[in-house]
């Protein structure tokens, strides 16, 4: 028995090379008429690295994180290389006291004083930064 839904099945292209995939419809033997058009792109395979530092001491559950993290970001293309720092108890960037001042910041653009002086902090006792191009999350559980 046939399908109701026709399917097709896509060939995969070069990384940053792309095709397109028309749709005819043919109204007799000598006419026929475009009536969809879908641009198909190729992605290069992307891995990120980030370095996760509990802000205390307690486990991180690093398989159901990279697990997780991975299955939802495998079908585009991108894999995250996960690791567990030991916890960083050093609090001498929290001016207030109060934990990671995160007020006043907008989204991935800027770091409060807060958030440079935990970097900061962070990369002259354990000799890591971002700028090596491995991210680092900090996590106070």
């Amino acid at each position: 028995m046939e399908s109701a839904t026709p399917a097709i099945t896509l060939i995969g292209a070069r990384q940053r090379d792309g095709y397109e995939v028309l749709a005819y419809y043919e109204e007799n033997d000598s006419t026929s008429l475009i009536i969809g058009k879908i641009n198909v792109a190729s992605y290069p395979l992307i891995t990120h690295h980030v370095i996760m530092v509990p802000m205390q001491a307690g486990n991180i559950d690093k398989s159901t994180i990279d697990e997780g993290i991975n299955r939802l970001y495998a079908p585009y293309g991108v894999t995250w290389r996960l690791t567990v720092d030991e916890p960083f108890t050093d609090r001498s960037w929290d001016t207030g006291y109060d934990g990671l001042q995160g007020t006043g910041t907008e989204f991935y653009s800027m770091f409060t004083e807060e958030m440079r002086a935990l970097n900061a902090q962070y990369t002259a006792l354990r000799g890591r930064s971002t700028k090596q191009g491995t991210d680092i999350g900090f996590c106070d559980y």
